[in-house]
């Protein structure tokens, strides 16, 4: 039962990332603002490899799958990390 309530705790925090995905992609386009995609898909794609991760352990799927999840959440945090630090400068 625990797993169940894990992955579709993870599965909830998706569609929520999803909704905020679309949100700041309509309010970049109503403010007439140059689309930022990089900025917003490093940043929530960190948080959804993430919970993709913890629902592949929900689910009790190979540790190859959830180690390669957890290898993109890394790479996008990253790339979270140097747009921050460019906008920054």
């Amino acid at each position: 039962m625990t797993g169940r309530l894990t992955g579709r705790l993870a599965e909830g925090v998706l569609a929520v990332l999803l909704g905020e995905a679309v949100v700041l992609a309509l309010r970049r386009t109503r403010t007439n603002a140059p689309p930022m995609l990089p900025d917003i898909a490093a940043s929530l794609g960190a948080g959804a490899f993430l919970c993709l991760a913890l629902r592949a352990e929900a689910r009790q799927r190979p540790a190859s799958r959830i180690a390669v999840l957890l290898v993109l959440a890394g790479l996008a945090h990253a790339a979270d990390l140097r747009c921050r630090l460019a906008t920054t400068r």
